[in-house]
């Protein structure tokens, strides 16, 4: 476009800097998030039954 910096950044002739989507604070809180949430579902999916084993009656 003009040399006032509105051009696309991805355009022809720009360079890619190193680290791609982890450079991205949004990508990393989905990121997180999900790695979280399939940890937290992981380890209830182990432990609920081994509580629930433990009842006495």
């Amino acid at each position: 476009m003009t040399a006032t910096g509105l051009g696309s950044p991805h355009g022809p002739g720009a360079r890619r800097r190193p680290g791609g989507l982890l450079r991205h604070r949004d990508f990393l809180l989905l990121w997180t998030g999900q790695t979280t949430s399939r940890l937290g579902s992981s380890v209830t999916g182990m432990a609920l039954p081994l509580t629930a084993s433990d009842v006495s009656p």
